[in-house]
C-alpha cells in the first residue's frame, strides 16, 4: 500500500497508529473480512477516508493520494493580549452545527505560546472554535490561507466559592460543579475541587442563571449544597456554600427470627436512581459515577450495625431513599422488610423517608455450596473460575450461595486443566457439599469453522466452550479460562487481565487444549454470521462449525426529506424479545445478521437541546427472509393529533395502541401488546404527551408501577380525531395482572 501526495511524492507519517516509511508505503491488519472506513491523514495535507471499503482476503491493497492543504497559522490570546496554551480549536466551516463531532475539518491545542497551526482543504472562509476550562467556548471567522491569526479567548463571569460544613469549618477537597439553572440532562457544566481553605474559583461562565452545587468528599450517602445564582458577563460573583447538618435514619437490621445482626452494611441510594421521574433531584446529575459506585460497589459505605444490630445513619437529605442490608452469608429479604420495594441492578432496597428512626431491615440467612477444586493427582487448584468469576484460595476451595430452591448448574475452569460442570438441587438456607471437583487434563479438540452455503473458510470467529445445561451465552457458564495475567495492586489486592477469547484462524481453523471427555457443546459467533452451536461428542477430538450469513436490514431514516443525523433503529420480536439495534451513521442504518422471521422495527430519534422536538416515527412490521438484504426506510411523521394524557394517580407509563386490544394476561403478552405501540412517560408537570398520532381508533393502557411484585394496567378504549391537539383526563382503575419472581 502506498500514500503519496498529489504530485506523487511519498509522505513519511499518515496517521497516528500506523506509519508510512520513506517510500510512503504502510502495512495495518490483519483484520476479519468486512466493511470498513480506512482514513489517511499526514501534517500539511487534506485527510481523505474510503467508507464502507470491502476487506475479503488476508492481504488488501489499498492507496492514497492527498492534497495539499491551505494552512491557517495564529496565536489564541486573551481580553489583555497574553497568549494562552492548551487551548482546543476545531476548525468548520462558517455556519455548521458547532456542537460535537460532524462537519470538523481539522482540530489542534494551541501551544504553550498561544500558536497553533491547522490544514484547511481549500482558501475560503472558516469558523475556530476556541475551548478552555478557563474561558468561555468563543468561536471566531477566519481566512485561509492565514498566516499571523490573532484569535481572542473570552474571559466571561466567574464564580468564587467558599464551601463549609454545618460547624462553619472549610471543606477541603470538595467536589464543585457550575450548572445552568434549570439544570437539564445532557447538561454543560464547569467542575472544581476546593483548596485547603475550602474555596475554588470557575471561571468562563457565559452570563445567566447558575446552580453551584457541591459535595462533600468521601461522604456516604452523598451530601450536597446547593445555591443559584445570577451571572452578568465579566462578573465575578462570591458564593458561600454551608452543608446542613440534614436528618437521620435510623433502626435495626435483623434475621429471619428477629435476631439481631451485627456487622452488616446498611447502604442507601438516592431514589432518584431508582425513578428519576417520580423523584428528581436535577443537581445529582453532575455525581452519578459517585453513587453507581456507592451502591453497586459499596466503595466508602461506613454505615455497620453494631452488636445490637442498630444502625444510624447521618446527614440525609430531605426525601426518599432506597435502603438496603448487605453482610456476607445473607441476603436481603425485601418481603419481611415490608414497604415498598425497589429493585436497583443486582441489589433490591426498600423506599424510607429520611427521618425515619424505627426502620426494621430483615436478612436470609443463605445457605452454600461447598466444595475443593483439586488436579488430576490430587492437588489443589489454588485460582480458577466459577461461573466465570475468579476465585483464589490456597487450598482450592470455594463457597457459592444458594438463592432459592431448585437446580444449580456450577461451571469450573483453570489454567492448564479441562473445565467442568457440577448440578447440585439448592435448598435456601441450607449448605451442600460438593466434595472434591477433580479437573482433567482433557483432550485436544480441533474446531473448523466454514461458511455454510460455501464451506470456504471463516477466521475470526469466536468459539466458546459449554455444557449443554449452561448453553445460553448470556448465562456465566463457559468453559474456557480466559484469564492471562494477574496484577497485585497497592493494597494487596488482585487485578485479573482477560485473555482474548479462542478465535478461528484464516484457515478457520483453531485448536482448543483441555476438553472434557464427555458431551458438549461448541458456540461459535462472528459479526457477519448468525451464531451457532454444535454438539461435540465425547471422544471427538475435531468438530466442524457451519456458520449462517443470516440477513441483513438496511435503510434510510428522514425527517422531512433530510436525513436524520441522531438517532437509533432497534429490531424486536413480535413478542417483545431484543434482536438487534443500529446508531444512525449519516441518517443510514444497517441491522443484522438477524435470523429469518416477521419483527418490528423501531426508530428512537433524539432531541437534542436547544432544537425542536424530535420527530416522530410509527413502528413498522418486516419479514426476514433467511439471507439476503431486506430495504426499509422510514420517513416521520408529517401531521398528526397531539395527545396530552393527564393521569388522575400516579402511573409510570401510558402506551396507546392502535385498534381495540383486549387486557393482556401475561408479562409475554404485555410486550406483544405494546411492540407496535405508542408510548411515553410522564414529563415535569406529570402529563403524558403524544405528538403527531395518526387519527384512528385507539386502546390506551396505563402502567402503574413496572416495578411493583404484580403490575397493574389500567385499558380503557379512545378515539382520537384529525385535529392538532387532544386533552384526555383518565381516571385509572387498575387490574393487577403479573406477578415478578422474588429475588
Amino acid at each position: 500500500m502506498q500514500v503519496t501526495d498529489g504530485m506523487g511524492r511519498a509522505l513519511l507519517r499518515v496517521f497516528e497508529e500506523t506509519q508510512t516509511d520513506a517510500d510512503g508505503r504502510y502495512r495495518i491488519g490483519p483484520f476479519a473480512p468486512g466493511l470498513y472506513t480506512v482514513f489517511a491523514d499526514g501534517d500539511g495535507y487534506v485527510g481523505t477516508k474510503r467508507q464502507a471499503h470491502p476487506i475479503a482476503s488476508e492481504s488488501e491493497t489499498l492507496d492514497f493520494t492527498l492534497r495539499h492543504a491551505v494552512l491557517v497559522e495564529g496565536t489564541v490570546v486573551d481580553e489583555a493580549g497574553q497568549p494562552v496554551g492548551a487551548v482546543s480549536l476545531w476548525l468548520r466551516r462558517p455556519g455548521e452545527e458547532a456542537t460535537g463531532a460532524e462537519g470538523l475539518l481539522d482540530f489542534t491545542d494551541s501551544r504553550e505560546d498561544g500558536t497553533f497551526r491547522m490544514d484547511a482543504p481549500e482558501p475560503g472562509e472558516y469558523s475556530v472554535r476556541m475551548m478552555h476550562a478557563e474561558f468561555v467556548e468563543t468561536e471566531r471567522p477566519v481566512q485561509a490561507p492565514a498566516k499571523g491569526a490573532r484569535l481572542v479567548l473570552r474571559s466571561g463571569a466567574a464564580v468564587e466559592a467558599e464551601v463549609v460544613d454545618e460547624s462553619g469549618r472549610p471543606v477541603a477537597k470538595a467536589e464543585l460543579h457550575v450548572l445552568p439553572e434549570p439544570i437539564q440532562s445532557p447538561y454543560h457544566d464547569k467542575p472544581g475541587h476546593t483548596d485547603e481553605t475550602g474555596r475554588v474559583t470557575l471561571r468562563g461562565l457565559e452570563p445567566g442563571r447558575y446552580a453551584v452545587v457541591a459535595a462533600m468528599p468521601e461522604s456516604t450517602p452523598l451530601r450536597t449544597v446547593r445555591r443559584v445564582v445570577e451571572l452578568r458577563d465579566s462578573e465575578r460573583q462570591r458564593v458561600r456554600l454551608q452543608f446542613e447538618e440534614g436528618l437521620r435514619l435510623s433502626g435495626v437490621v435483623v434475621d429471619q427470627k428477629g435476631r439481631p445482626v451485627a456487622g452488616a452494611e446498611v447502604r442507601l441510594a438516592p431514589a432518584s436512581m431508582v425513578d428519576p421521574h417520580k423523584y428528581e433531584h436535577p443537581e445529582l446529575e453532575p455525581y452519578t459515577d459517585r453513587l453507581d459506585e456507592a451502591w453497586f460497589s459499596g466503595t466508602g459505605q461506613t454505615n455497620q450495625t453494631g452488636p445490637d444490630g442498630r444502625f444510624t445513619v447521618p446527614h440525609l437529605r430531605p426525601g426518599t431513599w432506597l435502603v438496603t442490608a448487605l453482610k456476607d452469608g445473607y441476603a436481603f429479604d425485601s418481603r419481611a422488610t415490608g414497604g415498598t420495594r425497589r429493585p436497583l441492578g443486582p441489589l433490591s432496597g426498600v423506599l424510607l423517608s429520611a427521618g425515619t428512626s424505627d426502620v426494621r431491615l430483615v436478612l436470609e440467612s443463605l445457605g452454600y455450596v461447598r466444595g475443593r477444586v483439586v488436579g488430576p493427582d490430587g492437588s489443589p487448584v489454588t485460582r480458577f473460575l466459577l461461573n466465570e468469576l475468579v476465585q483464589e484460595d490456597a487450598r482450592g476451595e470455594f463457597r457459592w450461595p444458594i438463592h432459592g430452591n431448585g437446580e444449580m448448574v456450577l461451571a469450573f475452569a483453570a489454567s492448564g486443566l479441562a473445565g467442568t460442570v457440577r448440578k447440585v438441587l439448592g435448598r435456601e438456607g441450607e449448605d451442600s457439599n460438593l466434595g472434591d471437583v477433580v479437573l482433567s487434563r482433557g483432550r485436544q479438540v480441533r474446531v473448523r469453522v466454514v461458511d455454510a452455503a460455501t464451506s470456504e473458510p471463516v477466521h475470526s470467529a469466536i468459539v466458546d466452550l459449554r455444557d449443554p445445561s449452561g448453553a445460553d451465552p448470556e448465562e456465566n457458564r463457559s468453559l474456557i479460562y480466559d484469564i492471562r495475567e494477574v496484577h497485585t495492586g497497592p493494597d494487596g489486592t488482585h487485578q485479573y487481565e482477560a485473555r482474548p477469547p479462542p478465535q478461528s484462524d484464516f484457515d478457520g481453523t483453531l485448536v482448543l487444549e483441555n476438553v472434557e471427555s464427555r458431551p458438549l457443546l461448541v458456540l461459535v459467533s462472528h459479526p457477519e454470521y448468525l451464531k451457532a452451536s454444535v454438539p461435540l461428542g465425547a471422544e471427538a477430538r475435531e468438530v466442524t462449525v457451519p456458520l449462517r450469513a443470516g440477513a441483513w436490514v438496511q435503510g434510510e431514516i428522514r425527517a422531512g426529506g433530510t436525513l436524520l443525523d441522531h438517532g437509533l433503529v432497534k429490531l424486536s420480536t413480535p413478542q417483545g424479545e431484543y434482536a438487534d439495534s443500529a446508531s444512525l451513521d449519516e441518517g443510514t442504518y444497517s441491522l443484522g445478521p438477524v435470523k429469518a422471521g416477521r419483527y418490528i422495527a423501531q426508530v428512537d430519534s433524539i432531541h437534542l437541546p436547544g432544537e425542536e422536538p424530535a420527530p416522530v416515527f410509527l413502528p413498522r412490521e418486516v419479514e426476514v427472509p433467511a439471507s439476503g438484504t431486506v430495504t426499509l426506510d422510514f420517513e416521520a411523521q408529517r401531521t398528526g393529533t397531539a395527545v396530552d394524557v393527564r393521569i388522575a394517580e400516579e402511573a409510570a407509563e401510558v402506551i396507546l395502541v392502535t385498534g381495540a386490544q383486549p387486557l393482556p394476561g401475561s408479562r409475554e403478552q404485555i410486550y406483544q401488546r405494546f411492540s407496535f405501540g405508542h408510548r411515553t412517560e410522564p414529563d415535569r408537570e406529570g402529563h403524558f404527551r403524544f405528538r403527531m398520532l395518526p387519527a384512528g381508533h385507539y386502546t390506551l393502557f396505563a402502567v402503574q408501577d413496572w416495578h411493583a411484585l404484580e403490575i397493574s394496567l389500567h385499558r380503557e378504549e379512545v378515539d382520537v380525531p384529525a385535529r392538532e391537539t387532544m386533552s384526555l383526563t383518565v381516571k385509572p382503575r387498575w387490574q393487577p395482572l403479573v406477578s415478578v419472581p422474588s429475588e
